[in-house]
């Protein structure tokens, strides 16, 4: 059964499942778009984890998607920050990307070992709560934040260089991604961390990714960011999807179930 939070992280995954498909289809080619395209599915590979791991029964079913859950908030903040590299053409050394390819490859390895991070899980009549290794959390914690926020300083220093267009382009961006990533690493960085453990919130960090959604789009429409101009006809397209969204996760049975998916993928198309 699906709670409300359940329900919400699902529209949240739909929403921006959409956006990424948008931006990939209006131009494949495009380095930018692929990248950004990339930095979005993590979102989702995230939410999704989040989404399973609440309403999962067992013990090592959720032990294992709450791991995953880690491995891609890791693979936001390096998207992220391939994105910004290639949008504000800052250019990295080879050396540099094979260091964070195999620091990126070495965290994820230890992630999903049980004795790395995650000691216990706890079902409570609220939800899911885990009581994590100090030690461990801090090490994680260091390597989401130098990626994702390194990412925006990235962006805030071509933004000093830059003028017009391309200077609200990127403040767009800025701004966008500054207040959903502080909102979310608050709600699933820092209210989880073993010396406050509160996770009772940790449902809206995702939620919080749909304020990236809204910068994105007023910066597609009002300065042809990855030339998709276009995606102000397709806004109620948007809504559609979010109603039958919405209807999938109210299905009474399978049936019902199966034909609000084929309603969906149908007008996804």
């Amino acid at each position: 059964m699906f709670d409300i939070q359940s329900i919400v992280l699902g529209i949240t995954i739909l929403l921006n499942l959409f956006l990424a498909g948008l931006v990939i289809s209006k131009n494949i080619r495009e380095k930018t778009n692929l990248l950004f395209g990339a930095f979005v599915l993590s979102i989702i590979f995230w939410t999704f984890s989040m989404l399973i791991f609440r309403v999962s029964k067992e013990l090592t079913t959720f032990i294992f998607w709450l791991r995953l859950s880690y491995v891609a908030a890791g693979f936001i903040g390096i998207t992220f920050f391939a994105f910004c590299s290639y949008l504000t053409k800052n250019k990295a050394s080879n050396k540099l990307w094979l260091f964070i390819i195999i620091m990126v490859g070495w965290m994820s390895f230890l992630l999903l070992k049980p004795w790395f991070l995650i000691l216990s899980v706890i079902d409570h009549s609220w939800g899911k709560s885990a009581i994590s290794n100090p030690f461990h959390y801090f090490i994680y914690s260091f390597y989401f934040i130098i990626f994702f926020f390194g990412a925006l300083l990235i962006v805030r220093h071509r933004y000093n260089k830059e003028s017009g267009t391309e200077k609200s382009r990127l403040n767009f961006i800025f701004w966008g991604v500054l207040i959903a990533g502080t909102l979310g690493t608050f709600f699933n960085l820092i209210m989880p961390s073993p010396w406050i453990n509160e996770w009772r919130f940790t449902w809206l960090g995702p939620v919080f990714t749909l304020i990236f959604v809204l910068f994105i789009a007023l910066a597609i429409t009002r300065y042809h960011l990855m030339n998709i101009r276009a995606i102000a006809a397709e806004l109620f397209t948007l809504g559609v999807l979010v109603m039958t969204g919405i209807q999938i996760f109210l299905a009474k049975n399978l049936t019902d179930l199966f034909l609000q998916i084929m309603l969906f993928l149908l007008l996804l198309l």
